[in-house]
């Protein structure tokens, strides 16, 4: 027979202080899984974290870590290790309304919040992977925090596709000119040249300034969702930032230096 959402409420419940459940012996059919997950969302309130031990209907020390954040779910069946469950931040994963991992930023705000309730609750809770995942990662300046409208929004999502795409637009196109220009293939790796030597000023002027389509443009690249008004600059690593306007600089240059040897005749 499916669960009910009132057996799902009674199977967590709370003694001393401490959250039980016994949901893991009752829980027989997968298709129940979903109603679990429903349940459990509707009993915890925004960023809030949760320590809910398996009762002694199991026999091994185990653990659920409930997080409720922004509408997700995350519900991490976690074991104990001598005196301590052990948690491990690298990997999480959203449990519902889908499975997804977890941001950088998120598992570091995850993080943050985590290691306070251990401390306040004294938990018997060891985190692992929380000096990768640092404050600093959440940290925003007051210029990203501020919140843009619907259309400045739209505005910085177009300029990223721009970053993106556009530019390989313009390096065909100068490309082209050269080509025409010169009437030899030399002409056309000028154009090239100037084309990669404008996307890399581009890019780097952009990253220093912290320009929010430029982040967006990072997102774009890595199939992420582009946020314009969540900007966190410290979960770019530093060799996506300056790595790829450096590399396009690079090539540019030694583009450049071919061309102008090229069309000088040194060489053929």
């Amino acid at each position: 027979m499916p669960l009910t959402t009132q057996q799902i409420l009674e199977a967590f419940y709370q003694k001393n202080g401490q959250y039980y459940t016994n949901i893991m012996a009752i829980l027989d059919n997968e298709a129940d899984i979903n109603l679990v997950y429903e349940t459990v969302f509707d009993q915890l309130e925004e960023n809030e974290i949760r320590l809910v031990f398996e009762d002694e209907s199991n026999e091994i020390p185990a653990a659920f870590l409930l997080y409720r954040k922004q509408n997700r779910l995350m519900m991490t069946y976690i074991f104990k290790e001598i005196e301590h469950f052990e948690f491990n931040l690298e990997g999480c994963l959203w449990d519902y309304p889908e499975v997804i991992e977890l941001k950088p930023k998120e598992i570091a705000e995850l993080g943050v919040v985590l290691n306070q309730v251990i401390l306040d609750q004294d938990l018997p809770l060891e985190i692992h992977g929380l000096e990768k995942y640092s404050v600093k990662m959440i940290y925003q300046s007051e210029q990203d925090q501020i919140v843009f409208d619907d259309q400045q929004v739209k505005r910085v999502k177009l300029l990223a596709y721009f970053a993106t795409y556009g530019f390989l637009v313009i390096i065909a196109g100068l490309a082209l000119v050269g080509r025409s220009m010169f009437d030899t293939e030399y002409g056309l790796v000028l154009g090239i040249a100037c084309g990669l030597l404008m996307m890399a000023i581009y890019l780097t002027i952009g990253t220093i300034y912290r320009f929010r389509h430029i982040y967006c443009m990072h997102q774009n690249l890595k199939r992420e969702r582009m946020t314009p008004n969540d900007i966190y600059w410290n979960t770019i690593p530093k060799k996506d930032l300056y790595g790829i306007p450096m590399l396009f600089m690079g090539l540019g240059l030694v583009s450049l230096l071919l061309s102008l040897l090229g069309l000088m005749g040194i060489i053929a």
